[in-house]
């Protein structure tokens, strides 16, 4: 008889870990073999995923504490190498004096002929990087950047306006554009009351409407010092602050448009607030702040100023002295004791290279020339057209709740898409000064063209609870703002042929039953 074979044992692997081991103690019933080998090298990459995704924010600490150090660089006493402001001055423009027009040497010649105990040069593009090379190379400042930082601009007017910046932190004096003409001597900058050796900086008022600060364009420009004729001693904080203001924001601008430095565009508004008059007086309130222990120097010690006041070394003028005869900020005339020098505007075409905002009918507000007539027409225009669109959505909604049956007219609505559009200022808020607000309900109070009876009815009926459903009462409506809502009206009935129009939005509303 045949024995069975003997069956083989179980064979049972124990994988269990002691209970004491550190890895079975974390890692019990939650991650295999294979992805512990393999977590570090995934939490790596997700760094790295999160870090290039999210640079500016995970370099804010870096540049907190770059900034800190500049602050504190500014903070350095004074090291002032001469006892006055030197005696030079300094124009840049496109070709030497042997090639001036006509009109830029009567202006250049008046400075050399009022101050002939006065060195005078003047810069041009073919020489500036030597000198920018000689005095911020190695043997000078050795400030390497700003040279390549110079060199790989485009934008004409920006490196006109960083060269004159340049060059008065390195060797300091005088400073005037090419059309320019001076009026009086530069010793007549500083008056008899002040010591000349306390003034390191001699700055004047340009613009002084601060009534415009909540524009949302004439906002950022209404109240500055003027740059086009400043005098400084060299080495001044406040130039090179004003320079490094510059530096990182083009360079932070180009990051936001993603493209080079030589192929970065900007507009007007950009130009004048990033390295003009408002880039220049940011800079020299920041500075007068510092040297004010931090307590902050606002605009308001030069609004309406009547005569010069010296702040921390820094000589403000009245808006006579630099930038008499404008037709705005009480700037005076030519004539007057007061006015130093005379700015002719010739060599100021650079804005048509870079746009405007242009509203399609009153066009660009800066030829307002800070007129407030002029300027509340050009806000009430865009007033009108934010109100539209919101009063458009009022209506539907109003007519639907009582039963009103509507359509929309086609021709009209593609007229006011194709207006809003050609507007850029359609979508401004309104929401945030109550001022700007009041002007924009002034002219859009419940305008009503037509003969129909119905639709004088129906006006009746929905504009007045409309009306006060957005804050925009009738009597806040002004004469002006009448004569500028039935401008903008006739224009609209001269592009529209629809009959029985109810102009609430601006959206050609038909009513029927």
């Amino acid at each position: 008889m045949r024995s069975r074979p003997k069956l083989p044992p179980n064979l049972r692997i124990n994988t269990n870990m002691p209970p004491h081991s550190p890895i079975a103690s974390h890692f019990r019933n939650k991650l295999t073999c294979q992805v512990r080998r393999v977590l570090p090298v995934y939490l790596v990459v997700l760094f790295l995923l999160l870090f290039f995704a999210n640079t500016h924010f995970f370099t804010t600490p870096i540049r907190a504490a770059h900034r800190y150090r500049r602050e504190l660089k500014y903070q350095q006493p004074l090291q002032i190498t001469t006892a006055t402001i030197p005696k030079k001055i300094w124009q840049t423009w496109k070709v030497g004096p042997l090639g001036f027009e006509q009109r830029d040497s009567d202006s250049a010649k008046t400075w050399p002929a009022k101050n002939p105990n006065y060195r005078y040069e003047v810069l041009t593009d073919d020489n500036a990087i030597e000198y920018l090379n000689f005095h911020y190379g190695p043997e000078g400042l050795n400030r390497q950047d700003l040279i390549d930082f110079y060199q790989e601009l485009n934008i004409t007017i920006i490196k006109a306006d960083l060269l004159r910046y340049l060059v008065m932190y390195a060797e300091g004096g005088v400073y005037a554009d090419i059309d320019v003409e001076a009026l009086r001597p530069v010793q007549s900058f500083i008056p008899e009351r002040y010591n000349e050796a306390e003034v390191d900086m001699i700055i004047g008022v340009e613009i002084d409407e601060p009534a415009f600060v909540n524009h949302p364009v004439l906002g950022s420009k209404c109240m500055s010092f003027c740059q086009w004729t400043f005098a400084a001693k060299p080495r001044l904080p406040v130039m090179m602050r004003l320079i490094e203001n510059i530096q990182d924001w083009i360079h932070e601008l180009a990051g936001e448009k993603d493209v080079s430095l030589a192929e970065l565009k900007l507009d007007f508004n950009e130009v004048i607030s990033g390295t003009g008059p408002s880039a220049f007086t940011r800079a020299v309130l920041q500075q007068m702040t510092t040297q004010n222990n931090g307590k902050e120097v606002s605009w308001e010690p030069f609004h309406n100023l009547r005569e010069s006041r010296l702040i921390g070394g820094m000589l403000v003028l009245n808006v006579e002295a630099f930038a008499a005869g404008q037709g705005h900020s009480d700037s005076g005339n030519h004539d007057s004791r007061g006015a130093l020098v005379k700015h002719h505007y010739h060599a100021s075409g650079w804005p048509a290279l870079h746009p405007r905002k242009n509203h399609p009918m009153y066009g660009e507000v800066e030829k307002c020339n800070w007129n407030p007539g002029c300027v509340a027409e050009w806000v009430s225009i865009l007033g009108l057209l934010h109100y539209w669109t919101a009063l458009l959505t009022r209506i539907r909604t109003r007519m639907s709740q009582n039963g009103k049956h509507y359509r929309k007219s086609s021709r009209t609505n593609d007229w006011l898409i194709n207006l809003m559009k050609a507007c850029d200022y359609c979508q401004i808020s309104t929401n945030n000064d109550q001022r700007w607000r009041c002007r924009c309900a002034a002219s859009c109070n419940g305008v009503v063209v037509s003969d129909d009876p119905s639709l004088r009815h129906f006006a009746g009926r929905f504009v007045s609870p409309l009306a006060s459903d957005l804050d925009l009462t009738a009597s806040r409506a002004g004469e002006r703002s009448v004569r500028s809502t039935r401008k903008i009206l006739d224009w609209y009935h001269r592009r529209s042929t629809i009959s029985s129009t109810l102009v609430l939005g601006g959206g050609g509303w038909e009513v029927f039953s």
